[in-house]
């Protein structure tokens, strides 16, 4: 078995680096309930990514063939597909993500399908849409799910077309995990290991071909007028970022504001008491008191950074700014947004969206977590980080709301809140 495991990870890493990671932190697990193959994550045995296969299946595998399946396995949590077909059809929406894994694999990372036993099984464009020319490639996975449903709705006497699923069937079912919102976390961490094993060069090396494969979804994000969520996906690898003492000052008045009265015991030296009149007058003894000090919390900082089709460029650009804030006087809760808000961390480096603009569903997510969350009040301090293109919104605290702009278009941001130039805090 190690045998096997490091022929496939040498395969793995003469394709990319990042699929031989992606190995290294998972666990092959033998299960003849699947077809195939698939992956899943536990949690509560700390295995993290489960890469299960049909052993019978496994055995009739070459060497090229499991690699394939696992750079494909691997595919679909980078695309985080379990994420966004979560409201799905599965069956169609696994057939559509297949086909944009299979031939992201095959035009960016090397993989020759002609090498891959019974190819023609599986998803491609050919074999989904069979002489269906007005099928475009290069596109994101809810594209071609679209055209799937469209084809079973017309036609649901003949079932959703493409037998095959892929050499996986999709990201599979989370087997231990109790909720979405942990199914995220653990795709959160386990990409922050990842890009953490990664170089600096590995990881833009990686999404420089990602973004050339997918260069149609780019352009479309690029030229999004602002209506529609975007379904891309990056990771930003920091490196070393210096922090900026410069963020204290915009929230100076704040930083006094949250200063405490706090109770502590300090010791100083007193006079002995009478009983101890026949000791040296000079003596003094150690003495505990309680003095009240004023203590400064650190302010918790709801950050957003812009991912809209206009802000590709500029994702590592916002980011890094984002994690120049020192953590010595803030907590920053981090998020991402285009038309929809997407909670991320700076550890995990993982962006969403790269759709449409829109400022009104960062208060609506506000709003909401203040709703749901249990203790959970209006942030103090809201930070934007954008290229200042939006829709306009009405926040219910817009004193709190301070926009870092890339550029000068302020026509968006409320006449209350505070704008500042990008360029002086970097």
């Amino acid at each position: 078995m190690k045998k096997e495991y490091l022929e496939i990870l040498r395969e793995l890493e003469q394709h990319h680096a990042l699929f031989g990671r992606f190995w290294s932190v998972g666990t092959l697990i033998e299960d003849e309930k699947i077809p195939t193959a698939c992956i899943s994550f536990d949690r509560q045995s700390g295995a993290g990514i489960q890469f299960k296969i049909n052993p019978q299946f496994w055995a009739g595998c070459d060497l090229y063939m499991k690699t394939f399946i696992l750079a494909h396995e691997c595919s679909h949590v980078y695309f985080e597909h379990g994420r966004r077909m979560r409201h799905m059809d599965q069956k169609l929406a696994n057939i559509a993500a297949d086909v944009v894994v299979n031939h992201f694999l095959c035009d960016g990372f090397g993989f020759d399908r002609e090498k891959l036993q019974n190819w023609e099984r599986y998803c491609w464009l050919e074999t989904v849409f069979p002489g269906d020319k007005s099928v475009l490639p290069n596109q994101c996975f809810e594209y071609y799910y679209q055209l799937l449903l469209k084809r079973q709705q017309q036609q649901p006497q003949k079932g959703s077309g493409g037998e095959g699923d892929a050499q996986g069937g999709g990201q599979g079912e989370p087997q231990t995990v109790d909720s979405h919102e942990q199914l995220d976390e653990l795709t959160e961490k386990i990409m922050g290991e990842i890009a953490k094993k990664l170089s600096q060069e590995e990881l833009e090396e990686f999404q420089d071909i990602t973004d050339k494969v997918s260069k149609e979804e780019v352009k479309q994000a690029s030229q999004n007028p602002g209506s529609t969520a975007g379904t891309m996906s990056r990771i930003v690898a920091l490196g070393r970022v210096v922090k900026k003492r410069k963020w204290e000052t915009v929230v100076k008045n704040v930083l006094g504001r949250l200063a405490k009265e706090k109770q502590v015991t300090i010791e100083q030296w007193a006079h002995p008491n009478r009983r101890l009149a026949a000791m040296p007058g000079e003596l003094l003894l150690p003495n505990e008191i309680e003095d009240t000090i004023l203590h400064r919390d650190r302010i918790d900082i709801w950050f957003f950074q812009d991912t809209s089709g206009s802000c590709v460029d500029l994702a590592e650009r916002f980011f890094k700014a984002a994690a120049s804030i020192p953590d010595d006087k803030f907590r920053v809760r981090m998020f991402c947004f285009d038309t929809r808000v997407y909670e991320t961390s700076l550890k995990s480096g993982k962006l969403h969206g790269f759709g449409g603009t829109s400022f009104t569903c960062i208060e609506q997510h506000i709003q909401y977590l203040v709703e749901t969350e249990k203790g959970t009040l209006y942030p103090s301090v809201v930070f934007l980080v954008t290229d200042g293109y939006g829709d306009k919104v009405q926040p219910e605290f817009p004193e709190r709301w301070h926009f870092f702009l890339s550029t000068d278009c302020k026509n968006c941001i409320p006449a209350q809140s505070k704008t500042y130039d990008l360029s002086k805090f970097e």
